[in-house]
């Protein structure tokens, strides 16, 4: 049941709009302290796991992915282009036009 402030009533409901703010600001500091404290233990969990997770020689061992597409794509339409006979052009032209769109992506 909702409480109506009497009209004589001003300086109860001036009180209780103070008190009410207090209370927002105290809720407020105690939110941003559970944030503070989330972002610490996430920050020293990513702390301690980065150095167990490799991610660096991960990204060593696939550095040279690019060039390897590249080169792949290079042989794979050579090898595309001896055919002789008009059939076996048309059946591989779509092949070399999607070779020809990705050598350029994925030069080095």
């Amino acid at each position: 049941r909702a409480v109506q402030p009497k009209a004589n009533d001003g300086a109860n409901f001036t009180s209780t709009t103070e008190e009410v703010q207090r209370k927002l600001v105290e809720v407020n500091e105690v939110w941003l302290n559970l944030l503070i404290t989330a972002y610490e233990r996430l920050r020293h969990t990513l702390l301690e796991i980065h150095p167990q997770s490799k991610l660096e020689d991960e990204v060593r061992d696939f550095a040279r992915y690019s060039e390897d597409v590249h080169h792949f794509c290079l042989h794979f339409k050579e090898m595309l282009l001896n055919p002789s006979d008009d059939l076996s052009r048309e059946t591989v032209g779509a092949t070399l036009r999607q070779c020809d769109e990705l050598i350029p992506q994925y030069q080095s």
